[in-house]
């Protein structure tokens, strides 16, 4: 490769000893496939989690839907917010679909293709949506930076993608400097957060990582988006110039973010050790059958559909209903809503039980540390 050619990106970095070793606890930990059994409602819990990711990275552009709206978007439902707003997230799920299809692709490589194709999902039918065609014009972000002449994006991205196709860096750190260089670069007129992030996943899918809801860090740039803007803005400077700025402090602070996520399948494998626990000795003490212990686990943590149930225990939907209504008969659940968009969420005698479940869910929505020991205030919310 073209050493001088690459050096008109934001690529020139240096790994410090405990950026090093974060590496090495990254793959140690990161297999192919999760560990952890989490019984029939594994894919449910991804869905909750990518719910999760797509909320986060949408609300770092201001869209303000919650994770509970955000699911309720993504399973199809209406929701008491504008069509945009509904849009975007949907846009957004299917970026990281698209995402993973081209990870899947043996003979995968980077082009100027991907990149529209990513971005044109992410504003497809929004009142920007060009159809991820580059920018014909100058772009700015407030008074904070000024991307390149329109007339260096083509030029710029051949040079990103020449790079990406051939740089041997860490999965983690290819991912890191990915999103860094879409930033700066700039080469839409919107979209190029909500691109840049599904182009670090789609880096990290290719590398092995089969279950990015474990490892995605949008919920915790979301909580923190003026430090994550800050270091955005340090690595990449007031106006596109790689020649003056290290990459190293970014992709010190991207990888510290991402190795900090890796607990989430061993803090779901303890959560579900020890809940299991407290719900079989209070289901056989009631008289209640032990086989909706799964059911109870999943319903402390987020709220279930008729079609989840059956979904997860591959059942009729009137199966389904009925195990529920027992359920809600015996004071454990009770339904929020009607018809099409009904669920079934805990009622106070679960949310007393004092699981871990649903306290594991809210540090990751959240963005917080999944260490229960940890403090809440060390995440400097920004939203």
């Amino acid at each position: 490769m073209d050493s001088l050619r690459h050096g008109s990106l934001h690529l020139a970095h240096t790994i410090d000893r405990e950026t090093a070793d974060r590496l090495r606890r990254w793959d140690d930990a990161v297999t192919l496939t999760p560990r952890g059994d989490l019984g029939p409602w594994q894919v449910d819990l991804y869905r909750h989690l990518r719910s999760a990711t797509v909320g986060a990275s949408t609300r770092i552009e201001g869209n303000q839907l919650s994770v509970a709206e955000v699911e309720a978007v993504l399973h199809g439902e209406s929701v008491d917010a504008s069509p945009g707003a509904r849009l975007e997230v949907a846009n957004y799920n299917q970026a990281l679909n698209l995402a993973t299809s081209f990870a899947l692709v043996p003979d995968f490589s980077w082009s100027h293709l991907v990149f529209t194709a990513i971005n044109g999902q992410i504003l497809q039918g929004l009142p920007d949506d060009r159809h991820g065609r580059y920018r014909d014009g100058p772009v700015s972000v407030g008074e904070s930076y000024e991307g390149p002449h329109a007339s260096r994006v083509p030029e710029l991205m051949t040079t990103l993608i020449d790079w990406a196709g051939g740089s041997t860096d860490h999965p983690v750190v290819r991912s890191a400097l990915l999103h860094l260089n879409v930033v700066a670069i700039h080469p839409w007129f919107d979209g190029n957060g909500r691109s840049s992030r599904v182009v670090s996943t789609l880096e990290l899918l290719r590398s092995g990582v089969r279950a990015p809801e474990f490892v995605n860090i949008e919920p915790y740039l979301a909580s923190n988006r003026a430090e994550y803007i800050a270091h955005l803005q340090a690595a990449h400077g007031p106006t596109f110039r790689p020649e003056e700025h290290s990459a190293t402090e970014w992709v010190a602070y991207m990888v510290r973010v991402s190795t900090d996520r890796l607990s989430i399948e061993r803090r779901l494998t303890e959560a579900m050790e020890h809940d299991y626990g407290r719900l079989s000795v209070e289901l056989e003490r009631r008289g209640d059958p032990l086989d909706w212990m799964s059911t109870l686990w999943a319903a402390a943590a987020m709220p279930i559909r008729t079609r989840d149930v059956a979904g997860a225990f591959q059942r009729s939907m009137p199966w389904a209903r009925a195990r529920l209504a027992q359920m809600v008969a015996q004071g454990w659940l009770r339904q929020s809503g009607r018809t099409r968009a009904a669920s079934y969420v805990a009622t106070d005698r679960l949310v007393d039980m004092g699981l871990r479940m649903p306290d594991l869910m809210r540090r990751y929505d959240l963005g917080l540390s999944l260490d229960p020991a940890s403090s809440d205030g060390s995440s400097d919310a920004a939203d």
